[in-house]
């Protein structure tokens, strides 16, 4: 069974649609990443995923479950994470609080904090810190670490590595991976930084205009000279 599948998924926001008949499949321990420029409706799409976006028609299923249209809250206890572009963490609240908010919904206790804390050990250090006064990719790590301390099934990750440094954003991205393959989580995220993504990811998925113009396996679509025109409109 798909941890999430999504079939004709229509979205957008007031009475403008943005996407249209999104389809797609993502597994237990497999990365997918959705690009395309800007406009494509990439976020719309994986906020609609997680209950932010109004649908309009289609189905997202969550681990087998029906969340099509429902809310945040209730994607969320489906299994589903979602670590937003921006306004992510609390910036006046320490590092050690933002973790213990994250793990208020199922009341994780600090076992799963030093989990969290062994995965990403630059922030052991940066506990008593205010996640405000964080670099760029400190706070994508406390992020990260805030939605990973439910072990959802599905996480949902809108431009992790908006910001952060070339060296930051491979490592960023071959953290995701390893998340998946160690810890079987499905991940799916939506990037600017398309080839890092592709090298990450497993499958992708392209957007233009709202529609899916190409999908298939992420080496494919790597090596693919037509993904450079669709995705950026110019010869890759």
């Amino acid at each position: 069974m798909n941890v999430l599948s999504v079939r004709g998924l229509r979205t957008g926001y007031g009475d403008q649609e943005i996407v249209h008949a999104l389809d797609l499949d993502l597994s237990a321990a497999e990365v997918a990443v959705i690009i395309g420029p800007n406009g494509a409706g990439k976020s719309t799409a994986l906020k609609a995923i997680a209950g932010m976006a109004k649908v309009f028609g289609g189905q997202v299923l969550v681990a087998g479950r029906d969340v099509t249209g429902q809310m945040p809250s209730t994607i969320a206890s489906a299994g589903a994470a979602f670590v937003p572009q921006e306004r992510n963490v609390f910036p006046s609240l320490t590092v050690a609080e933002n973790l213990a908010i994250g793990g208020w919904l199922k009341r994780r206790d600090r076992r799963r904090r030093t989990e969290m804390l062994e995965l990403f050990p630059e922030l052991q250090p940066k506990l008593k810190t205010p996640a405000g006064l964080l670099s760029g990719g400190q706070r994508q790590m406390v992020a990260v670490a805030m939605a990973l301390m439910v072990e959802p099934k599905l996480l949902l990750l809108d431009e992790p590595t908006a910001g952060l440094s070339p060296a930051l954003v491979e490592g960023m991205l071959a953290l995701v991976k390893r998340l998946a393959v160690e810890a079987g989580v499905a991940a799916l995220i939506v990037e600017q930084n398309a080839q890092q993504a592709l090298r990450a990811a497993d499958r992708g998925y392209i957007l233009v205009d709202g529609v899916l113009v190409r999908s298939g396996q992420a080496a494919e679509l790597l090596s693919d000279p037509d993904t450079g025109v669709l995705f950026l409109g110019e010869a890759a």
